[in-house]
């Protein structure tokens, strides 16, 4: 369910070139013992995207990104 505050599962409208690294935690609702890695993102400029896939399906408390992520310009 996105959230219109914090870091986690935030509203994509509302994910800013702010400096913030934001996590999103996926559920399958149909078989909520299913969890995939969560993933985070960080907008680096108005055109870029850094995302990376934890190894985790919980949302740390403070996320960082490690040499594995990949970045994406529209």
């Amino acid at each position: 369910q996105p959230k219109n505050y914090g870091l986690v599962n935030r509203n994509f409208k509302d994910v800013k070139n702010d400096g913030n690294i934001y996590c999103y935690e996926v559920s399958d609702s149909r078989n909520t013992s299913f969890r995939v890695p969560a993933i985070i993102i960080q907008l680096t400029s108005s055109t870029q995207l850094k995302i990376e896939k934890l190894q985790t399906s919980i949302c740390p408390p403070t996320a960082s990104f490690t040499d594995s992520y990949s970045e994406f310009e529209r």
